[in-house]
Order: structure tokens, then C-alpha cells, then sequence
């Protein structure tokens, strides 16, 4: 005591006791260095994984396979690192006149997301030798995909925009059959180039025409061969559903 004055000595820990909202910062800090350190390495495990797709975006093929989200010498364990392992599953998919054959398949709840990828070593999961992107065959459902190829082609792509990337007209398969819609031909356009033709096709694409079709559909429909110059084809400007890359760099 000091005059009429009277102090009183607590230890630190006392002081900090009867102050609570000191220690609670702290902890607060605490709790936020923990999570800031999560999300770094968070960040650097996703920026590794990107880091392995040469063109930087997880959502493009490119049709030689050299490059893009999915490459010629992919494993299904790439899959699971960039994309997720929840994310990729084993499932059988279905190839056309009733043949199914096993595969990997991406998101496969998300139709904006999902793909298919074949094996040329399926017991490895190595090696693509096709990846499907697409493939229901209703007029009606709309075709959207987050995934695409060279010039931005993606599910939803009209037939006048692909000859207008093309540079002039194409040969496509009449509809209505297993294989209706697949391009035959880019007739030596662009796409020829980039795409392949006959035995060194690249990339399959396959159109359907929207609900309601015209009555003019009809003169496109069965087993034939049409010009996408064909005034039916120009009224019902049909779009892709289905794009199938083959890869050939692997046994």
C-alpha cells in the first residue's frame, strides 16, 4: 500500500484467466494456422496434378492425344489424382449393337462431367485407346459437356458451325441406326487435318437433330451417306452428341 492506494500483484497466468477472451484468440490463431496450412497444401497438391496437363485446362482432349486433360500414356491412377478418386469408377459401357466392354469412367453422375475411357492395357489401366465423351442418342436431351477438343468442338456443336471450322461441307451417316450421325468424311476440309479420315481417323463425331424434327428429317434417315450441304441437313442443322477419340500410340 502506498498512500490510500492499494496494489494488487497476480501472476500472468492469473491475469490471462481473468480473461478470457485472450485465450480464446489464441486458440483462434491456433485454429487458423492449422486451416490455412490445410488449404496450402490443398492448393499444391491441386496445382501439381494440373501441372501435368500440358495445356493447363483438365477439360480438353486433344485428338492426337500428345497433350490435353487425357494423353496417349494416361493411367488410371493420373485419373484419380487430377479428377479426384471419388470422382473415377470401373463400370461397363455400352459400344453399339448391344456390345459392352469394361472401362474407367469420370464422374459418371454428372452428365456435364462424365467420360469413358477404354484400355489398350486393361488389366494396367494404362494407355487409353478410346475415350468417349457423350453418347445418348435422344433428340431431345440436350448435349452439353464441359469437355471439348480442338477449335472448341464439345457436345452441342451444330453442323453449321462445324462447317464453317471446316470450311465447307461434310459427309455424315444418315439417322435412325446404331451409327446414325457419324461423320464419314470432312471431305478434305480443316477437320480432315485434325481429325483424321477412313483408317486414320483420330475422332469420331456423331450428330443428332433437336425435338421437334421437320418433316424434312425423313429424307436423311437409314443406313446412307449424306452431304451435310443437303438442303434436309441445313434445315434441321443437327448438333454433335458424341465424340470418340481413339488413341493408336499403344499396344
Amino acid at each position: 500500500m502506498k498512500g490510500n492506494r492499494l496494489y494488487l500483484h497476480w501472476p500472468s497466468s492469473d491475469r490471462n484467466r481473468l480473461r478470457p477472451g485472450l485465450a480464446d484468440s489464441r486458440v483462434d490463431r491456433l485454429l487458423c494456422g492449422q486451416l490455412h496450412m490445410k488449404v496450402l497444401i490443398l492448393l499444391s497438391q491441386l496445382l501439381l496434378a494440373f501441372a501435368q496437363i500440358r495445356d493447363g485446362n483438365p477439360w480438353t482432349i486433344a485428338p492426337d492425344g500428345k497433350s490435353g486433360a487425357i494423353t496417349e500414356t494416361a493411367t488410371e491412377a493420373d485419373l484419380k489424382r487430377i479428377y479426384g478418386e471419388q470422382n473415377v469408377k470401373d463400370d461397363k459401357i455400352h459400344l453399339g449393337e448391344g456390345e459392352f466392354e469394361s472401362a474407367t469412367v469420370l464422374f459418371p453422375e454428372d452428365p456435364m462431367k462424365r467420360i469413358e475411357v477404354l484400355w489398350s492395357d486393361a488389366e494396367g489401366k494404362r494407355f487409353p485407346k478410346s475415350v468417349h465423351v457423350g453418347g445418348i442418342r435422344n433428340a431431345a436431351f440436350p448435349n452439353k459437356s464441359m469437355w471439348r477438343t480442338t477449335y472448341g468442338i464439345t457436345l452441342g456443336t451444330t453442323l453449321f458451325e462445324l462447317e464453317r471450322i471446316n470450311r465447307r461441307p461434310f459427309r455424315l451417316a444418315g439417322f435412325d441406326f446404331d451409327y446414325s450421325g457419324t461423320v464419314l468424311s470432312w471431305s478434305g476440309g480443316t477437320l480432315e487435318g485434325v481429325f483424321g479420315s477412313d483408317g486414320t481417323k483420330k475422332v469420331f463425331v456423331r450428330l443428332i437433330y433437336s425435338e421437334p424434327a421437320p418433316p424434312e428429317h425423313r429424307a436423311v434417315l437409314g443406313d446412307g451417306s449424306f452431304s451435310s450441304g443437303h438442303p434436309a441437313m441445313q434445315k434441321i442443322n443437327p448438333h454433335v452428341y458424341q465424340m470418340i477419340f481413339v488413341f493408336r500410340g499403344r499396344p
